[in-house]
């Protein structure tokens, strides 16, 4: 019996050897299968060095991802599982060696088997699946499903969340559950103020908000319509109240309303403020051309409007109607408090500006609408798919106008304000962007893939709903309770809104 066993012993051993060479061969890092009398385990393995001495960055990753991989202490619950195993540590020890002149590669092997020993004390790092004893791997980012086409993500302890796209914990492809990880705890943020500024791209993001809030029961401040105000700026006058919000604060402001930190602090306590701005000369384009203003104008018939108005800006300005006038000039400006009697004061606008710095923890880039949402994400707490959307509307070819460098010139010097919010803030952009970390490029190019698979799964690209001239719309291909909500607009989000909050408070 013992030189059957001594005979195994070295055919056990030769296998291991035979499978380790197999795997430095192809150059590919892959793991050693194990087997006990009951149960297969995967042992790490480094990938091999051909020059260097130095681990490379591939190496360093693998190493964090096996230790990962090695069995906890609820696989050792019995004696005999624990003393199957201790024969063949005893091989990987003789397999590694312990000679003096020893490679780098086994001195590495050497370290991660000592760090291995221990890890029947780590059992708190570890999650097992009971049934398949297969352990649950820690990541930084979810990962994109195969089996379910769609992406998984981190669960949110909410109450009442009903997401569709709370799609919590999920298999992968070889069946071992995948959890994102967040570096530093924090709570998700519930109460903002959303400061909506015309034609930047506002209405596709205060459709995540009201998505992020409807799906959670959270209670908003909003009023007959999807706008509570528009000239005069915000007064709790203008929210729309039911009996049983009365002398409550509200959750999120995100509907249309013009600055007013004072009341708005009232209405939403403790409230995290965001707004987004836009290039001077391509928010005017937008707005130009979405409200027509060329047609009061009596610029329709000009082969480009725009630079029609631009000739004379101050002539079709005073002689044009009250409404127009307020967002024609230095729009973002006064959609967030500034009066039109200082658009030629640079004093006036350079210290209001400053104030804004203050008043507002993110102002959103909309050339950077992907970056300014990743930066959004960290700062709520929120998940990828908390901030996952589909534009809400593309402007049609025919409201669109061509821009000269002369045009883009005349454009910036008439919204001069305008120019200099979109400067300051776009600095602050990046130097937040800084500030976020060695992570954020990473973090965006998986945003940007996660949404990628989402258009591809709910977006027909060969259709368009043009049914409002201004505008092309996306058309759904899956019409999934998944995909409405993520091509919901704004409009449609504060009808069941209000609907919801009309049969939970009145």
């Amino acid at each position: 019996m013992p030189q059957k066993a001594s005979t195994e012993s070295k055919k056990d051993t030769k296998e291991l050897l035979r499978t380790k060479n197999d795997g430095m061969n192809d150059g590919k890092f892959q793991p050693l299968q194990v087997r006990t009398l009951d149960h297969s385990y995967v042992l790490p393995r480094q990938p091999p060095s051909k020059h260097s001495t130095k681990p490379s960055s591939l190496s360093s990753h693998a190493d964090r991802e096996d230790k990962r991989m090695l069995p906890a202490a609820s696989e050792y619950s019995s004696v005999k599982g624990h003393l199957e195993m201790k024969p063949v540590f005893q091989k990987w020890r003789k397999f590694t060696g312990r000679k003096t002149n020893t490679t780098s590669d086994q001195r590495k092997n050497r370290r991660l088997l000592n760090s291995s020993r221990g890890y029947l004390s780590k059992k708190k790092n570890m999650t097992l699946k009971e049934a398949t004893l297969k352990p649950t791997i820690a990541l930084l980012h979810p990962v994109e499903s195969r089996n379910a086409n769609f992406f998984l993500g981190r669960s949110i302890n909410v109450s009442n969340h009903r997401s569709p796209l709370n799609t919590g914990l999920r298999k992968s492809e070889g069946g071992v559950e995948i959890r994102s990880k967040r570096a530093e705890p924090c709570h998700p943020v519930h109460r903002i103020v959303f400061l909506k500024t015309h034609k930047a791209a506002s209405t596709t993001t205060a459709s995540i908000f009201e998505r992020y809030g409807y799906y959670r029961n959270l209670t908003f401040a909003v009023g007959k319509n999807h706008v509570l105000s528009f000239s005069a700026k915000f007064s709790r006058k203008h929210i729309l109240h039911f009996p049983g919000m009365r002398g409550k604060s509200y959750d999120m402001l995100v509907n249309h309303a013009r600055f007013n930190r004072k009341e708005m602090d009232l209405a939403v306590e403790n409230a995290i403020f965001i707004t987004i701005v836009r290039k001077p000369e391509d928010q005017l384009d937008s707005a130009f051309g979405y409200f027509e203003m060329y047609r009061g104008m009596k610029l329709l018939f000009k082969r480009n409007p725009l630079e029609a108005f631009m000739e004379d800006p101050l002539m079709y300005y005073q002689n044009y109607s009250y409404a127009m006038r307020l967002i024609s000039r230095n729009g973002q400006l006064f959609d967030l408090g500034f009066e039109h009697e200082f658009d030629e004061n640079e004093t006036q606008i350079k210290t209001y500006i400053r104030k804004l710095d203050k008043d507002f923890d993110l102002v959103l880039i909309t050339e950077y609408y992907d970056e300014s949402l990743i930066l959004l994400k960290k700062l709520m707490c929120w998940s990828f798919e908390d901030i996952l959307y589909i534009s809400n509307g593309i402007r049609s070819s025919s409201h669109r106008f061509q821009k000269s460098q002369e045009l883009v010139k005349k454009i910036r010097q008439w919204n001069y304000g305008d120019l200099l919010l979109y400067e300051h803030f776009n600095k602050t952009l990046w130097r937040k962007i800084v500030e976020y970390g060695p992570t954020f490029q990473n973090d965006l190019t998986y945003f940007r893939k996660l949404r990628h698979a989402v258009l591809q799964e709910c977006v027909d690209l060969t259709k368009v709903n043009d049914f409002d001239r201004r505008e092309e719309k996306f058309v759904l291909k899956n019409k999934s309770d998944k995909c409405a909500c993520l091509l919901r607009d704004d409009v449609a989000y504060t009808h069941l809104i209000k609907k919801s909050m009309f049969e939970r408070y009145t």
